[in-house]
């Protein structure tokens, strides 16, 4: 039965399938691959915790958006990127929660144990004495 199949029609389904194979994990021109993007955006997300923690609290006359922009862009810049791929890149992984989950899930396990190798060592630092007035 299978040798009155034209070898044509066998051809172009092998091909097909192959095809199909290939392009499933592909991701479209111009989107940051996973470990990038991964990796930019812990960049960012250290940089927010830095202003808050160390810039904007200090000093109250900086603005939160114009202070991110300036770290943002130098993160694009580190990472040899543009906005407009990353933000692109952010929105393609958005509308496709399958790939995105991942690598929140990894972030998300990076600074679990991140805090969980800083959290002793900061409760084995003395608290000063308290000073009675």
């Amino acid at each position: 039965m299978v040798r009155n199949f034209p070898i044509n029609i066998i051809l172009v389904l092998l091909f097909l399938f192959v095809l199909g194979c290939g392009t499933k994990d592909k991701l479209p021109q111009g989107i940051l691959v996973e470990n990038k993007m991964k990796s930019v955006l812990d960049d960012m997300m250290k940089a927010d915790l830095f202003l808050a923690d160390f810039v904007l609290n200090k000093d109250t006359a900086k603005r939160k958006e114009t202070e991110s922009i300036k770290r943002y862009d130098t993160i694009f810049a580190i990472h040899q990127i543009t906005p407009d791929v990353f933000f692109k890149s952010l929105s393609y992984y958005e509308q496709h929660p399958a790939l995105l989950k991942p690598i929140l899930d990894s972030l998300g396990l990076q600074h679990k144990n991140l805090r969980n190798k800083i959290k002793p060592q900061i409760e084995t630092i003395p608290l000063p004495p308290k000073v009675e007035q």
